[in-house]
């Protein structure tokens, strides 16, 4: 008699999302930042800049998210985050913005 057995393995893992891009920019230059994460399965991520209630519009794939800011002023000087959803867990990684005035 042969008993055939059939298992499912779920694989999930997740590494800390990373932040590139420079953190100091010229007046009217652009802010350009990509937040990436490696998991599975892939990362959902959203940009915020705290006292901002809302998510800061971005090119979103599986696992990135780019934030692009042309003509940037004084007032986007600050903290940035990127905030990495997976399964029921978020992980977060944030960037200090500074904008030089000339």
């Amino acid at each position: 008699m042969t008993v055939n057995v059939t298992k499912i393995l779920n694989v999930t893992y997740v590494k800390t999302p990373t932040i590139t891009g420079e953190s100091t920019i010229m007046q009217d230059g652009s802010l350009n930042l990509t937040c990436t994460g490696d998991s599975f399965p892939p990362f959902d991520i959203t940009w915020t800049k705290p006292g901002i209630n809302k998510t800061l519009n971005s090119k979103t794939g599986p696992g990135t998210s780019t934030l692009v800011i042309h003509n940037v002023t004084e007032e986007h000087s600050g903290q940035y985050v990127c905030s990495a959803n997976h399964l029921n867990t978020t992980l977060f990684q944030d960037i200090n913005i500074t904008v030089i005035i000339y």
